[in-house]
């Protein structure tokens, strides 16, 4: 039985900034449900924009990591990044959420920009990618639950967290886009 590619796991570095657009504007093409940013607003973010938001996720409070398709360990493909996840950290819910963001609270780990491109799917990346996020968020952040929404239109997804430990709290959001529709909550204790 023949394996399936190699893989690994990466934190972009600034100067890795076109690349980071790339699989941001693969991922908003491919789902664009699972994305409060529209696709314009990726497309017309200036290189300054967007080392600006690598940098931001290199910080102590941030992780974003990217599974990149390798071969006897060099990455093979430079434009196959095929999965992508952030973490960031806040006190109380994420700015995201609206009106009830900024009024603190208790530290909390909140997952984004979650994509896994279509060939990469229901293999070992998507799983590898939160396995290194909730490491992280209890190793090195101190914290025992990671927090996400998810939008209810969006079954996939919520499959894959619900395999992966995630519960829903009951909570949810209405998305701001036209469609509407709600962001559930969902989390995990670590």
């Amino acid at each position: 039985m023949a394996e399936g590619p190699a893989y690994d796991l990466h934190r972009p570095r600034t100067d890795e900034w076109a690349r980071v657009r790339d699989i941001r504007v693969r991922s908003i093409r491919d789902f664009p449900l699972a994305f409060l940013e529209p696709l314009e607003d990726a497309l017309e973010r200036d290189e300054a924009g967007w080392r600006d938001r690598v940098r931001r996720n290199l910080e102590p409070d941030a992780l974003h990591l990217v599974a990149r398709w390798t071969a006897g360990g060099e990455e093979v493909l430079p434009d196959r990044w095929v999965a992508t996840m952030l973490c960031f950290v806040t006190d109380g819910p994420p700015d995201y959420l609206g009106p009830i963001a900024g009024t603190g609270g208790d530290r909390r780990a909140n997952l984004v920009g979650v994509w896994v491109a279509p060939e990469a799917r229901g293999g070992p990346v998507g799983p590898a990618l939160l396995e290194a996020i909730c490491a992280w968020v209890r190793d090195e952040q101190g914290l025992d639950a990671l927090h996400l929404h998810v939008h209810e239109r969006n079954p996939r997804a919520i499959a894959f967290y619900r395999r992966h430990g995630f519960v829903l709290t009951g909570e949810s959001i209405a998305d701001p886009r036209p469609d509407g529709g709600r962001e559930v909550e969902m989390v995990r204790r670590l």
